[in-house]
């Protein structure tokens, strides 16, 4: 899947909006943007404008047009994937929200207790079957035990989960780097009087 066509799909796929990225990261490096580690990029004004200026510092204007257009793009992209993302953490909500709800393992206990049973019998008759049903008991409560622990813990981790994404959705990515026209131009807009 090329550039362009990721553009134009409504909701980028996660694969599509890591592809744009690495397009707007192939093309700073072709601009010779230093790769500073974790990129500015982000919610603030001092993010949006450390990224204009090093854009507009591209001598080469078919590249400043170029990496624009690529900042745009994911710009475009990323709201759609946080929804998709906020979406996806939502369902593995419910399934965990299902599995929390969902009987406890008994059937599972009480086969490995007769395991033990049949195990501690097989090898000292008597004394190994009580001996397995004392350990069959313990490791059927452990079981037990565990589901009941295990799943109110994946409901509470994929609700942090929803929470952290609904609020991120909510904040919102803020407005966008560039202009319409400084895309079409690769020059920066005149400020208004």
């Amino acid at each position: 899947m090329g550039f362009l066509s990721a553009l134009k799909s409504k909701a980028p796929t996660h694969a599509e909006v890591l592809t744009l990225w690495n397009e707007r990261r192939r093309l700073e490096r072709r601009a010779g943007i230093p790769e500073q580690g974790k990129h500015p990029y982000g919610r603030s004004d001092k993010a949006r404008l450390e990224v204009r200026e090093r854009y507009f510092a591209v001598p080469d204007v078919a590249l400043r047009k170029k990496l624009i257009r690529a900042e745009r793009a994911c710009s475009r992209a990323w709201p759609a994937t946080m929804h998709a993302l906020l979406e996806e953490a939502r369902r593995k909500l419910a399934k965990a929200q299902r599995r929390a709800n969902a009987p406890l393992p008994w059937l599972q206990a009480g086969l490995w207790a007769a395991a033990c049973v049949a195990i501690g019998a097989s090898f000292f008759q008597l004394y190994g079957a009580i001996a397995g049903a004392l350990v069959g008991f313990f490791l059927g409560q452990g079981v037990i035990a565990g589901a009941r622990t295990s799943r109110p813990e994946a409901v509470r981790i994929a609700q942090e989960n929803v929470d952290s994404r609904q609020e991120s959705e909510e904040i919102g990515w803020g407005p966008e780097y560039f202009s319409e026209s400084e895309e079409e131009t690769g020059q920066p807009d005149k400020p208004e009087s």
